[in-house]
């Protein structure tokens, strides 16, 4: 009899602690849900919106990048990919620069060409020709350019947001940094002012008036 009592007490014991931790394990679940929610709903602050995507012109795979584990050293790892990025751009730039001193000096050779040909009808092929080339290639060399300063846009706008979040910058703050930046005001002026200068190169380039042309090709005094 104490043997039977003591078995179902035991029997008991066990249910009790089944129970037990049953519950434990239910309550933790529970508790582990909503403290997942709680930093869920705190993470998805640090969110990028699509608007600050656009306005501050940065890579859009950029959006989570304050909600991972460790934002400081994603960001370090994409600011070195853009320091590599950068230096390509730079090489390229280089080209362009010998590519468009290259066209200056042809320029130069193109004009005392033009000046000794003796015939109106002699000046007027050289123009349809050799200048009508010299124009094409500084056109597709104007395109590598335009693409160049893009790049270089973007670079400089990803390089300062990599930079304000691998020093441990985040929402709200960052957004008041990235806000100040006066790079695209500047952009913008500059472009007034480069804008300008095409626009009436292009219009002499472009011109059939053999007056105009003649201006193009004359040497200022």
């Amino acid at each position: 009899m104490p043997d039977t009592l003591t078995k179902t007490m035991n029997q008991e014991t066990a249910i009790y602690a089944g129970i037990g931790a049953t519950l434990g394990l239910l309550v933790g679940f529970a508790w582990g849900k909503v403290s997942s929610k709680r930093n869920q709903s705190k993470n998805i602050n640090q969110k990028l919106l699509q608007n600050e995507i656009e306005r501050w012109r940065i890579n859009p795979e950029y959006a989570t990048l304050l909600m991972g584990k460790d934002p400081i050293r994603d960001a370090e790892i994409e600011y070195e990919k853009y320091k590599i990025l950068k230096k390509k751009t730079d090489d390229k730039i280089a080209l362009i620069q010998e590519s468009v001193n290259e066209y200056l000096r042809s320029a130069t050779k193109m004009q005392e060409e033009y000046d000794q040909i003796p015939s109106k009808a002699g000046k007027v092929l050289f123009m349809e020709t050799n200048y009508s080339l010299w124009v094409a290639r500084v056109q597709e060399e104007r395109q590598r350019t335009q693409n160049a300063t893009n790049q270089l846009i973007a670079h400089s706008y990803n390089v300062e947001f990599l930079d304000f979040v691998r020093s441990g910058m985040k929402k709200p703050a960052l957004v008041r940094q990235m806000d100040q930046l006066d790079l695209e005001t500047e952009l913008k002026h500059n472009q007034k002012k480069n804008w300008k200068t095409i626009e009436k190169l292009t219009e002499s380039m472009e011109s059939r008036h053999h007056e105009r042309i003649e201006d193009f090709f004359s040497i200022e005094s």
